[in-house]
C-alpha cells in the first residue's frame, strides 16, 4: 500500500509552489539577459547614428556606384561601416536567452504565446546572425582584397541585395516575436506594464510597416523599411529590456513555495 502511495505521489503534477520556485530560478538569467539586450541595443542605435554610410543611408537609389568596389568607398567605409554588427549579434543572442527564460517564468499564462514568441525569436535571430556573419566574414574581407564584383549580391552597399532582404525578413519576424513577448509579460508592476507596451507597439509597427512600405515604394523599397524597423526594434529592446530587468530584480510575488508532499502526509 505504501509503495502504491509513493508512486502516486511521485506521479503528481508539479505543485504551484514548485512552479513559483522554477519561476524564481529563471528570473535572474532573464533579468541579466534583458539588461544586456537593452545595453547592446542602445549601442547599436548609437553606432547607427555615428557610423558613416555612403549617401547618408537615405539614398533614393544606390548609395554607392555599382559594383560597389570603388577604392574611395572602400577606403572611407570598409570596415568601419560593419562594426555595428558585432554588438547587434550579441544583442540577438541575449534576446534568445531572455525569451527562453521568460517562457519558463510565466507559467500562469497561455503556453501558446511564449512558445510562438520563442519560435519566431529563433527564426528571426538566426536569419540576422547569418546575415551579419556573411558581411563580417565574406563581404568586408572581399572588398578589402579587391573582390568586390564577386560579392555584389551580398554587399551591404547594394540596396537591392541579399543583405537588406535578409534584414527585412529577420526584423519583421522579430516583430511577430515581440507580439508574443507582449502577451507573455502580464505582470502587475508598472515596469512590466511599460515593457508590455514597448514590445506590443514595437511588434505592431515592425509587422505592419513592411506591407505599407512595399505598397508605397514597390521595387524602390531599398533601405527604407530596414532603417525604420531597426530603429523600432532596437528602441523596443532598450525600453522593454530595461523595464524587465528592473522588474525582475524585485522579489517574486506569490509567497514562499509550498513544501513537498511527504509520505506521511500522503498516507
Amino acid at each position: 500500500m505504501a509503495t502504491t502511495v509513493e508512486r502516486t505521489v511521485g506521479a503528481l503534477p508539479r505543485s504551484s509552489g514548485e512552479t513559483r520556485a522554477v519561476g524564481r530560478d529563471a528570473r535572474r538569467p532573464a533579468a541579466m539577459a534583458a539588461a544586456g539586450m537593452a545595453g547592446l541595443a542602445a549601442l547599436v542605435l548609437l553606432a547607427g547614428v555615428f557610423t558613416p554610410v555612403p549617401g547618408g543611408g537615405l539614398c533614393t537609389g544606390a548609395c554607392a556606384a555599382y559594383p560597389f568596389d570603388d577604392p574611395a568607398l572602400i577606403r572611407d567605409f570598409v570596415p568601419v561601416s560593419f562594426f555595428w554588427m558585432v554588438p547587434a549579434i550579441g544583442m540577438l543572442f541575449a534576446l534568445v536567452v531572455f525569451q527562453a527564460s521568460l517562457g519558463t517564468i510565466r507559467q500562469g499564462v497561455s503556453r501558446l504565446a511564449p512558445v510562438l514568441a520563442l519560435v519566431f525569436t529563433l527564426i528571426g535571430t538566426s536569419v540576422l546572425i547569418v546575415d551579419y556573419a556573411i558581411q563580417l566574414a565574406v563581404v568586408a574581407p572581399s572588398l578589402l582584397h579587391g573582390d568586390g564584383p564577386a560579392v555584389v549580391a551580398l554587399s551591404l552597399f547594394n540596396p537591392h541585395g541579399a543583405f537588406v532582404a535578409l534584414e527585412d525578413v529577420g526584423y519583421w519576424t522579430l516583430g511577430l516575436a515581440f507580439l508574443g513577448i507582449a502577451a507573455t509579460i502580464n505582470g502587475a508592476s508598472r515596469a512590466e506594464r511599460f515593457a508590455h507596451v514597448a514590445f506590443l507597439v514595437g511588434g505592431i509597427l515592425a509587422v505592419g510597416a513592411l506591407p505599407a512600405f512595399v505598397v508605397m515604394l514597390g521595387a524602390d523599397l531599398g533601405y527604407a523599411y530596414e532603417i525604420f524597423v531597426i530603429t523600432v526594434v532596437d528602441l523596443a529592446l532598450v525600453v522593454g529590456g530595461a523595464c524587465v530587468a528592473l522588474a525582475f530584480r524585485r522579489p517574486m510575488v506569490g509567497g514562499p513555495p509550498a513544501g513537498p508532499v511527504t509520505q506521511a502526509e500522503a498516507s
